[in-house]
């Protein structure tokens, strides 16, 4: 943002042949380099002299992002209206929200933190213990066994479907949660930005938006890839009658998976 705001203010900067401007330019990239330290009081005072000597509105809004960024809120809102006068009316619409969320954390300021949120757990799934198998019944000449009752007569799906099932629901949970944190951190970074003779100005608060954004929907995009596929997977499980087994092929060096639907 800094960057960006740097080269508008140096070509108007450029044009300027006396005094005053060529050391309102000196004092802005004092600003400049303050401001990078993380002095933002420092830059603050800087900036405030180049104004008053060059008059450059632009000056006004890094005022605004310096003094946000050192917790002087209300100073903050004061630059921005100030600045919102001389700004175009395409960016009006996106200062007013930035002015907005000021107003809001002044009115916050001093209050508890919110609670976080809770973490989303996938629910354990608990397989019943199969029925023991029949004893064998026995005669004084000849011992009889149960058959083997066959496909039909198994009890509910294999293991391997709860555990995929489970895999997956909780990939799409935590894919949701962190889908839904992406939009969130988006819609605030688009919030503080401001559209500038067709380049969008970003300040430093953005940031942390921005990567958030960038995070979250990977953990989402990751994460909803995986609860999908495993659904998939637990549901070609539970339709498979016989256990899926691997066989190696005379020869080595390949294998077979058998099962039947």
């Amino acid at each position: 943002m800094l960057a960006m705001a740097l080269c508008l203010l140096l070509g108007h900067f450029a044009r300027a042949d006396d005094a005053a401007d060529a050391r309102a330019k000196e004092l802005y990239e004092n600003g400049a380099d303050l401001y990078d330290e993380g002095r933002y009081d420092d830059a603050v005072a800087a900036w405030e002299e180049a104004y008053r000597l060059s008059n450059k509105a632009l000056l006004l809004y890094n005022i605004a992002n310096a003094e946000e960024r050192a917790g002087r809120y209300r100073d903050a809102l004061e630059h921005l209206n100030r600045y919102r006068a001389f700004a175009t009316a395409d960016e009006r619409s996106i200062l007013d929200r930035r002015i907005s969320n000021l107003e809001r954390r002044i009115q916050e300021t001093g209050a508890e933190p919110a609670a976080p949120a809770p973490l989303v757990t996938a629910t354990p799934v608990t397989t019943p213990d199969p029925a023991p198998e029949p004893a064998p019944v026995t005669t004084a000449a000849t011992t009889t066994t149960t058959a083997d009752p066959g496909p039909a007569a198994r009890s509910g799906p294999p293991l391997a479907t709860y555990v995929f099932g489970g895999v997956g629901v909780a990939g799409l949970a935590v894919g949701g949660v962190f889908g839904v944190g992406a939009i969130t951190a988006r819609g605030q970074a688009e919030g503080l930005c401001v559209l500038h003779e067709g380049t969008t100005l970003c300040p430093a608060s953005a940031g942390e938006f921005i990567q958030k954004d960038r995070v979250d929907s990977l953990v989402a995009d990751i994460s909803l890839g995986v609860g999908a596929a495993s659904l998939v997977t637990a549901v070609i499980f539970a339709f498979v009658d016989e256990p899926v087994g691997v066989a190696p092929l005379p020869g080595g060096g390949m294998v077979t998976f058998g099962g039947r639907f």
